[in-house]
C-alpha cells in the first residue's frame, strides 16, 4: 500500500473514531444519533471523493465498464471528475441530515440533490461521455483541499447537529375546539371532547424510548414505560411534570418549561375539555 493511500485512510477513519468519542463524551451516542450516522457515512464517502478528485485514481470502484477501452489519461480523467461530484454531493448529504429534524422538506430536497450529484457523473461515465481534463494539484494542494473538507464536514456534523440537539422545543398551541402538540418526532392534533382521561402527573416516568428523538435537551416520539406500555412522549428531558392524555384508546404525554408552565397547561386544559 502506497503512503498516499494510508494517508486517505486516515483521514477516512480518524475523523469518524473522533466524532463518535466527542459525541460519547458531550453526551450519548444514542442522543447523537444523526450525527454519529451523518460523519460515520459521509466522511469515508467524501474521503474517497476526494482521493479520486485529487489523485486520479479510483476508477475501479465504478463497476460494469470496460476499462480497457480508455486510454490510462482517460482514466485519470474520468476518477477525477466523478470523485469531484462524489465529493460535494457528500458534503451536501451530511449537512441534509444534520437539519433534517428542523428543516424537513429542505433536508429531503438536499438529500435528493446531493444523491443526484453523486450519481450525474457516473451516468456520464456509463453514457461514454467525454470530460475535460484532470486538473493538476501539487502536495500543498492536496494538503489545503483536505483540510477544507474536514472542517467544513465537522462544522456542519457538530455546529448545525448541536444547533438542531439544542435548539429543539415542545409547542403546544390550544384553540377553540383542539389543540396542537409539536416536538421533533411528534406533532399531533387533539380534539378536546373526544379526549377520554386528562391527567397531570409531576414525577411522570418517561420511561424507554423505543423510537424517535432522544437528547439532554429533547425526549419525544415513541417511548415505553410500565404505566401506559407503549406511547407517544413530546418532553423537555430535563422537566419531570407531565400532562397526560387518553386519546382514542392510545396514550400521550407532554410538557412544558419551566415545572409550572406545565401545571398551568393542565389547567387551561381541565377548563378546555371539561375533565
Amino acid at each position: 500500500m502506497e503512503k498516499v493511500d494510508r494517508n486517505y485512510i486516515a483521514l477516512a477513519v480518524i475523523p469518524v473514531l473522533i466524532g463518535l468519542l466527542v459525541c460519547f463524551l458531550i453526551g450519548d451516542i444514542l442522543d447523537s444519533l444523526i450525527i454519529v450516522i451523518s460523519i460515520a457515512v459521509c466522511v469515508p464517502i467524501a474521503t474517497m471523493g476526494l482521493f479520486m478528485y485529487l489523485e486520479g485514481r479510483g476508477y475501479r470502484f465504478i463497476n460494469g465498464i470496460d476499462w480497457s477501452e480508455f486510454t490510462q489519461e482517460e482514466k485519470r480523467d474520468l476518477s477525477s471528475y466523478v470523485g469531484k461530484f462524489l465529493a460535494i454531493g457528500s458534503v451536501m448529504l451530511l449537512i441534509a441530515l444534520n437539519i433534517l429534524l428542523d428543516y424537513t422538506i429542505i433536508s429531503a430536497i438536499m438529500i435528493v440533490v446531493s444523491i443526484g450529484l453523486m450519481l450525474f457523473p457516473i451516468g456520464k461515465v456509463y453514457a461514454g461521455s467525454k470530460v475535460g481534463p484532470m486538473p493538476e494539484f501539487g502536495r500543498n494542494k492536496k494538503v489545503v483541499y483536505s483540510a477544507v473538507m474536514l472542517v467544513i464536514m465537522f462544522v456542519a456534523a457538530f455546529g448545525l447537529g448541536s444547533i438542531n440537539m439544542a435548539s429543539g422545543t415542545v409547542t403546544v398551541d390550544l384553540g377553540d375546539d383542539s389543540f396542537t402538540v409539536k416536538a421533533p418526532m411528534f406533532n399531533e392534533t387533539f380534539t378536546y371532547s373526544e379526549i377520554d382521561e386528562l391527567e397531570y402527573d409531576p414525577d411522570f416516568d418517561k420511561g424507554d424510548r423505543m423510537g424517535g428523538y432522544g437528547t439532554p435537551t429533547i425526549s419525544s416520539g415513541k417511548y415505553k414505560n410500565a404505566q401506559f406500555g407503549t406511547y407517544r412522549l413530546a418532553s423537555y428531558t430535563k422537566v419531570d411534570p407531565c400532562v397526560w392524555i387518553k386519546y382514542h384508546g392510545s396514550y400521550y404525554a407532554f410538557n412544558q418549561t419551566p415545572d409550572d408552565e406545565t401545571r398551568d397547561l393542565y389547567e387551561q386544559l381541565r377548563v378546555k375539555t371539561g375533565l
